[in-house]
């Protein structure tokens, strides 16, 4: 059973005005799955407080200033904080509720502490007015921290902050999909559609990859080119040169294009790659033919300054079959000539992305780690959100973007069935930062990506009027200062 048919019970098209009651039944079901909930009901062990801290990311080592606001609390406060490793800024052992207790030199076990022994070694100097707490604070090391303000034994407040190195400080996270598909090809949905869409999703980026056409993406480049709007447009397409299927993103041509135009020299460059192919892969006739064509889609993305992404590896074409072999799949990872692996496959197959995860995972124990993307494989506007990639990069621009990919500097993220609670796989240092802007940046950047989509849906249908431009050019002033806000100078 394919995860795309659960969504066909649960979506509904965006675009689709007025709602039935039926109809509106379906799009609430489908918020659940795709709607962040910023705090839980017990929000202690939801580490999250979006609202009530700023900024919120830090560069380790540096003196920076903090508010923190809580209205209504206690008089007799002291505000504390530790790692999530517990230490606390001065690298000593945080432990607020409890003490080493020693017997003749040595550990006997430990006890609770008393308040005024959790004041006198915990608390951190801060000014209070009008229910804002503003203090000073230094980071010694990257990671999450937590402010705890306390009256006597009892948590009246936490806010979490989060402290990184300078390299990883000096980037942005950055949201998209480059693999979805249009009325270009076989979608359902425009590539408008898609565009305002993703934007409420919560995109900076994204790229329609139709099947065999990279007019999909780039006639959207062009309707956009004069739209004051923040999501970027990249070039794609998902070519079919050979029978494996790959992402040509972010390239300044069309593989379609060239394959058949320029066939000579496809046809040369996989005689050239067959001879490479050794017997001792195990391949059939197909497989090696396929793997020297895919090889050399590979070379000709690259040469036009794209990025080949092996698109879904354990897709099953007819919901059994898989569309690869294990042997080519095999020798495509051992040859490694495309550039990026699409680990999660958002509305695909139960396993596909399952299995893709478990294949890198080994790949990388093997000291093989492939850059990876997060994408929806979205064939109508409703599947948007389930399968995203942050690119931690310094601009949300194209170059950035594709180094982001190149440099490991990305997360993939499956979203379906559980918005708020989301799988996610990269590297370790940038999914630990990732969860924390999962709950604490990325629900005040998507409420402004929601508004930016109303207002470019009306800007797109109102005849583009003075009017409905300074609401969309609003929108985006307001995300821009969000970055600011969130990131201390």
């Amino acid at each position: 059973m394919k995860r795309r048919d659960i969504l066909k019970v649960l979506a509904v098209s965006a675009a689709a005005a007025p709602f039935s009651n039926a109809a509106k039944h379906k799009e609430r079901e489908l918020d659940k799955f795709q709607k962040y909930r910023a705090v839980s009901t017990d929000r202690f062990y939801e580490s999250a407080s979006p609202d009530e801290v700023f900024p919120k990311i830090f560069e380790v080592g540096k003196k920076s200033k903090i508010e923190i606001t809580l209205p209504n609390l206690p008089q007799d406060i002291i505000v504390e904080c530790a790692s999530e490793d517990g230490f606390d800024l001065n690298g000593n052992p945080y432990f607020p509720e409890y003490a080493t207790v020693f017997k003749d030199g040595c550990v006997d076990g430990y006890g609770k502490q008393s308040a005024a022994k959790m004041r006198e070694t915990q608390a951190i100097p801060f000014e209070r007015k009008n229910g804002v707490i503003a203090l000073n604070a230094t980071f010694p090391r990257e990671g999450r921290y937590v402010f705890s303000i306390r009256s006597g034994r009892k948590n009246v407040g936490r806010a979490w902050v989060y402290a990184l190195n300078p390299d990883l400080f000096a980037l942005r996270p950055y949201r998209g999909d480059i693999h979805m598909h249009t009325t270009f090809s076989d979608g359902k949905d425009t590539n408008v559609e898609m565009a305002i869409v993703g934007l409420s999703k919560g995109y900076d980026f994204m790229s329609p990859s139709d099947h065999r056409h990279r007019e999909g993406s780039t006639d959207l480049i062009e309707k956009f080119r004069n739209i004051p709007a923040s999501l970027k447009i990249f070039p794609a397409e998902e070519a079919h040169a050979s029978l494996l299927h790959i992402n040509n993103f972010g390239s300044c041509g069309s593989i379609e294009e060239w394959s058949k135009k320029e066939r000579a020299d496809f046809d040369a460059r996989t005689n050239r790659i067959l001879k490479t192919i050794p017997e001792s892969l195990g391949l059939s006739k197909l497989d090696t033919l396929t793997l020297a064509q895919s090889e050399a889609v590979f070379e000709k993305i690259r040469e036009m300054g794209g990025l080949s992404v092996f698109n879904h590896p354990y897709w099953r074409r007819n919901g059994e079959q898989l569309d690869v072999s294990d042997a080519l799949r095999d020798a495509l990872i051992s040859r490694k000539k495309f550039d990026a692996f699409e680990l999660v496959n958002g509305v695909i197959n139960y396993d596909s992305t399952d299995l893709s995860i478990v294949r890198h995972s080994e790949e990388a124990a093997n000291g093989r780690f492939m850059p990876v993307v997060g994408c929806t494989d979205a064939h109508k506007a409703a599947e948007l959100g389930t399968g995203i990639t942050i690119a931690f990069a310094p601009t949300s621009e194209l170059p950035d973007i594709k180094k982001a990919i190149m440099s490991l500097n990305t997360v993939a993220m499956d979203t379906f069935c559980n918005y708020e609670r989301p799988k996610m796989y990269g590297k370790m240092r940038l999914m630990k930062y990732a969860s924390f802007l999962w709950k604490n940046f990325f629900p005040l950047h998507d409420e402004i990506c929601l508004r930016q989509s109303e207002a470019l849906r009306e800007f797109l249908s109102d005849g583009k009027s003075d009017n409905s431009r300074s609401k969309l050019e609003n929108t985006v002033k307001e995300l821009n200062s969000l970055y600011k806000k969130v990131w201390s100078e």
